[in-house]
């Protein structure tokens, strides 16, 4: 129902939404399809929802830990990350350092980010618990945690973003 009033063109694209949520398909044609071809129509059928959607209102899409994906979701981000260039749409990946992704645009952003530091950690636990008694073994587990994983990259394709190149490099 709501795919189609976003889109009725979309209509063709409702048995692979439903086979993404694992909804029973009466389409006779959705069956005759071998496997990578239904994987293919899915993954079309997301995309052109988000773009479609991107064009009634911005989207943002994040996706974390994009080192830890699947060469087939490194494909669907890839041919999402294409298809942006014309829409409202922002595309933000996060990563370890030193993961390359050549797949993406050449209009990729790369933003690093810091971790916090221990003072910044233990603030941002006493207030997220809205309490000063916090037992001290939980912040320092807190603080071990947080400053072992490091350095987090961004990487926003900024083709979807209506500007007409990338924004000048800052400290990547």
């Amino acid at each position: 129902g709501k795919v189609l009033t976003l889109d009725p063109a979309l209509g063709p694209a409702v048995p692979a939404f439903l086979a993404l949520l694992d909804v029973p398909i009466d389409e006779v044609s959705w069956h005759a399809l071998d496997p990578l071809q239904r994987r293919q129509q899915t993954l079309d059928a997301v995309k052109r929802l988000l773009l479609r959607e991107s064009e009634r209102t911005p989207v943002v899409l994040v996706v974390e830990n994009v080192h830890w994906i699947d060469a087939s979701s490194e494909e669907f981000l890839k041919s999402l990350a294409d298809g942006l260039h014309d829409h409202r749409a922002l595309l933000v990946l996060t990563t370890r350092p030193g993961r390359p992704m050549e797949w993406l645009p050449a209009t990729t952003e790369t933003i690093t980010l810091e971790g916090l530091d221990r003072d910044d950690l233990r603030q941002m636990v006493h207030t997220l618990l809205g309490t000063r008694t916090v037992s001290g073994v939980v912040v320092v587990s807190l603080i071990r945690s947080s400053l072992s994983r490091g350095r987090r990259r961004l990487r926003v394709p900024w083709a979807g973003t209506g500007r007409s190149s990338a924004p000048a490099p800052g400290p990547r």
